[in-house]
């Protein structure tokens, strides 16, 4: 028999105000960058349009090489240590280490790509402008926001610099030529985010400098290993589909592509700020009760597939 009296205290105001948050992140993200689509895709027209969402989506592989699933590995062991000041303090600057060590391999094989397919060879100015937005991840620390339930402040934070590049670029590109500049304001958008996430992160945690051993570095990959294998394995086909078709065809019928795509993911990542914000709780919650979870995970189904069934009727009833 479920405590009713848990249920109200485990789900408190937190989870919405997190769940309202990460939507703001996924506004940023995702809805926001369709205002300039129309302008950027009539400016840099559809082949500088396609020539960049082909970067990025190469680029995509390595952003997921470098999360490697700490999003939910760090944030389930920041959620059950979260009055363990001590423990928060070794987990936030060994996964720092473990992605900035990831972030330096990656460049490695990046360059070594480059030399060895034309097709990247000829676009080497561009990835490696692209490729500095990683620097952003490996520097912007959701997975702390998310396992302390503390985002609100920071999707203030990303949303106030995706709106500062939206402004970049509606003032800075007008040429085709300009799709450099237009990759460079999206990869210091990145950056920016993370410089500032970072800051709010000692600030928030009351973080001190430490520099973790080898061992607990090597501990926070084994621990993100399986996640990252799993994310891994369906971003494969679903990431890189810009760059698959950008390896197959010119860089025209990319952008045509890209922008259909960049609608129909806002709508299907709609589901996803509502499963990160109670992953947190959920981590808690099963630490200290598995019946308690198991109650709420069926409720979150029926929940998230009523939502999504909801927006699949509606999707419909628009195209019709």
């Amino acid at each position: 028999m479920v405590d009713v009296s848990k249920i109200k205290k485990y789900l408190s105001s937190t989870v919405a105000q997190n769940a309202a948050s990460l939507y703001l992140i996924h506004f940023a993200n995702y809805l926001l960058p369709l205002i300039t689509v129309p302008y950027v895709v009539r400016v840099l027209t559809p082949f500088g349009y396609g020539l960049v969402s082909f970067g990025q989506s190469f680029i995509g592989y390595f952003s997921i090489f470098i999360d490697f699933g700490f999003n939910l590995s760090a944030t389930r062991r920041i959620s059950v240590s979260r009055y363990d000041q001590g423990e928060i303090r070794r987990i936030v600057f060994s996964v720092w280490a473990a992605k900035l060590l990831l972030f330096m391999l990656g460049f490695i094989i990046l360059l070594l790509l480059i030399n060895l397919v034309p097709t990247l060879m000829e676009n080497t100015n561009l990835l490696l402008v692209l490729y500095t937005a990683t620097l952003g991840q490996v520097l912007f620390p959701t997975w702390l926001f998310q396992g302390l339930e503390r985002m609100v402040y920071i999707s203030v934070i990303n949303l106030s610099i995706r709106v500062l590049v939206v402004v970049g670029i509606f003032a800075l590109i007008k040429q085709p030529e300009d799709y450099l500049l237009y990759a460079g304001l999206n990869s210091f958008g990145s950056i920016l985010a993370g410089v500032v996430g970072g800051i709010w992160a000692f600030r928030l945690a009351s973080l001190q400098l430490l520099i973790p051993t080898f061992g607990e570095i090597w501990e926070t990959l084994k621990e993100g290993w399986l996640l990252f294998l799993s994310r891994a394995s369906v971003s494969l086909y679903t990431v890189g589909n810009a760059f698959i078709l950008g390896m197959l065809t010119n860089p025209t019928v990319v952008g045509y592509y890209s922008a259909g795509e960049k609608i129909v993911k806002s709508l299907i990542g709609l589901l996803g700020p509502m499963a990160q914000a109670a992953y947190p709780r959920f981590a808690k919650i099963a630490a200290d009760s598995k019946s308690l979870a198991l109650y709420w995970s069926r409720l979150m189904i029926f929940i998230m597939g009523g939502i999504g069934l909801s927006i699949s009727i509606l999707i419909l009833l628009v195209l019709q």
